[in-house]
């Protein structure tokens, strides 16, 4: 479970420092109490977001459902980009998905022909 807190808490804090970094660079030229201002308003950010993109992952991975849970992490990740950004990051992640599910599903049948074979 804490790896799903510490995966969520990198993206939505990567995407949030870069969506403000000019916002950082003009606030520490100015050389007001914005920049700490600002910072700490990034801070609650990170935290607030992380938590709304982490809370259905958290309940699967509660419940003992973890390889759903990554699934729903990595979709809700990628709406949360799309929220952000902009960048529609979720048609990559879903066909993602879909190959990773295919490449299990031909290496599970792969090692049950081979057993087969060799048990002949």
């Amino acid at each position: 479970m804490a790896l799903i807190v510490v995966i969520s808490l990198m993206v939505v804090g990567g995407l949030n420092w870069l969506m403000n970094e000019s916002w950082l660079i003009a606030t520490q030229a100015s050389g007001e109490d914005a920049f700490s201002y600002l910072i700490i308003e990034i801070l609650q950010a990170v935290a607030i977001h992380s938590v709304a993109v982490a809370f259905i992952p958290l309940l699967l991975a509660f419940f003992r459902q973890t390889l759903a849970s990554y699934v729903v992490l990595i979709l809700m990740l990628s709406l949360y980009m799309l929220l952000i950004t902009g960048l529609n990051a979720v048609g990559p992640a879903i066909a993602g998905l879909m190959i990773a599910a295919v490449a299990y599903a031909v290496f599970t049948k792969s090692v049950n022909l081979i057993r087969y074979f060799r048990a002949k």
